[in-house]
């Protein structure tokens, strides 16, 4: 697993992929004004009732917002650092996470609105209500269609890229799964032999050069780790790589650790990670408005750049 190999069999990888300017969602919120209150003169009798009243209201909301976030009274002295950290509470964070997670939801996408629209909505609830939707129009790219086969002498075997379901976990069957892909991936069509390049590092990618390979033109396969994704083909396109593909090695986070999922915390067989092949360290972000942020009025590349 660890030597560096050029493989005689041809691989043949066809990705197809859409692009358009999306609009993706982010919920976030701004600082809240105060009030202001309109104190009578002195010589009036009302102003300690009110005083007295505004202090007992503030007192019973206080301890209103300490049961409810678990933070019974005989805790003892708050300070601000005990209130922060106690705040959370497990119920409301299980039913946050559950329907943050329960449908996949890519950017761009109509369910990717509808978190937003969640997200804002309990920041409104718990006292922000400044809280708004900010639209940023980005460079998003979809799978249309992919496929990898095995060529040699006439023989062709397709490979799967579906991952099996897991019984028990609806996400895992669901029709509306997002394609294993990664994003800011080109559309192309490469036949080619195959090299394996370890982590696909640029310390890799010099051991085959120092051993003679001829990288170019040729499919990469790598594995996941040490390293950003993007950054493994930045590093394998430098290096005259026609395609990359990358890959979860069991003994980094599957079966040769431990138990996988459902039965442990380790990766299924057949799971794919999905993430962006974005290249972070020139263009983070979107990569249409590099250094700026991705708003009306902002200077836009034509694409020249992707």
């Amino acid at each position: 697993r660890h030597h560096c190999m050029v493989s005689p069999h041809s691989l043949e990888v066809e990705v197809q992929g859409e692009e358009g300017e999306t609009h993706a969602n982010t919920a976030f919120f701004g600082r809240r004004h105060g009030s202001q209150l309109e104190f009578i003169p002195k010589r009036n009798v009302w102003v300690p009732i009110l005083i007295g009243l505004l202090s007992i209201s503030a007192t019973i909301l206080f301890v209103l917002w300490a049961q409810t976030y678990d933070l019974p009274a005989q805790r003892g002295a708050l300070t601000p650092a005990s209130i922060f950290a106690s705040t959370p509470s497990a119920r409301m964070l299980e039913a946050h996470s559950r329907f943050l997670s329960s449908k996949p939801h890519v950017a761009g996408s109509p369910r990717d609105y509808e978190t937003a629209l969640y997200v804002r909505d309990i920041f409104k609830e718990n006292g922000m209500p400044q809280a708004k939707i900010v639209e940023f129009k980005v460079l998003l790219t979809y799978p249309v269609r992919r496929s990898i086969a095995i060529q040699r002498e006439g023989w062709v075997q397709e490979l799967d890229l579906d991952e099996t379901t897991v019984p028990g976990d609806n996400c895992t069957a669901s029709p509306h799964a997002i394609p294993t892909f990664n994003s800011y991936s080109p559309s192309g069509f490469v036949t080619s032999h195959v090299v394996y390049a370890n982590y696909g590092r640029p310390e890799d990618f010099k051991l085959l050069v120092d051993m003679g390979f001829n990288l170019t033109g040729k499919i990469a396969i790598v594995r996941y780790g040490k390293l950003f994704r993007g950054l493994k083909v930045m590093v394998a396109q430098e290096h005259g790589i026609a395609a990359v593909l990358i890959y979860s090695d069991p003994s980094d986070d599957g079966f040769e650790r431990g138990p996988v999922y459902p039965d442990g915390p380790w990766r299924p067989g057949s799971s794919v990670q999905r993430g962006s092949a974005q290249f972070l360290s020139i263009y983070p972000g979107d990569p249409l408005t590099p250094g700026y942020p991705s708003i009306e009025g902002m200077p836009r590349t034509t694409g020249e750049n992707l």
